[in-house]
């Protein structure tokens, strides 16, 4: 999960999900089509009567297949759909899961940027990630979102702003 604290001091929590949502998942005010891959939750976090934390659905993002935790710059949502194939048993064989999981059939990954108040996406990598990634995460720093493949191939996306010498 990740969380951020938006220009307007509101606290949000985003929660990866693989897959679609569960029949009782919470109802969310936006939403930007069917999600059968997966997607990106958006609560706010506000407070109850007795002033006790609780969860607001705000948004569900686009379909995104196989989402990690999220990285936030500027209210940007930065989240990598890791291309990973998460079936658990192949052919009958449980210890691809164990040892050789690289040999199963995989997809590209592909990172999005997302608009943090309503989920809409704004940009994607298309195709331009060539492999797929296994728990590998984001980091944001420097004008740039990086991410590592399977493979070690290392992806840099600037994010536009004036580099410093």
């Amino acid at each position: 999960m990740s969380s951020w604290q938006d220009s307007a001091g509101e606290v949000w929590l985003a929660v990866p999900v693989w897959g679609p949502p569960a029949p009782t998942a919470p109802g969310f005010p936006v939403r930007h089509g069917a999600v059968p891959n997966g997607s990106l939750m958006a609560f706010r976090v506000t407070a109850d009567a007795s002033g006790a934390p609780q969860l607001t659905p705000a948004w569900i993002s686009p379909d995104i297949a196989v989402p990690e935790p999220a990285a936030i710059a500027g209210g940007v949502v930065f989240v990598l759909g890791n291309g990973e194939n998460t079936q658990q048993v192949y052919n009958g064989d449980i210890h691809k899961l164990v040892g050789d999981r690289g040999t199963l059939p995989q997809q590209q990954a592909k990172l999005f940027a997302l608009d943090g108040r309503n989920g809409q996406r704004l940009w994607d990598s298309g195709t331009t990630i060539q492999d797929w990634t296994h728990f590998s995460g984001l980091a944001v720093g420097a004008d740039e979102v990086v991410t590592v493949t399977h493979s070690g191939q290392v992806y840099a996306f600037g994010l536009g702003g004036a580099r410093q010498p």
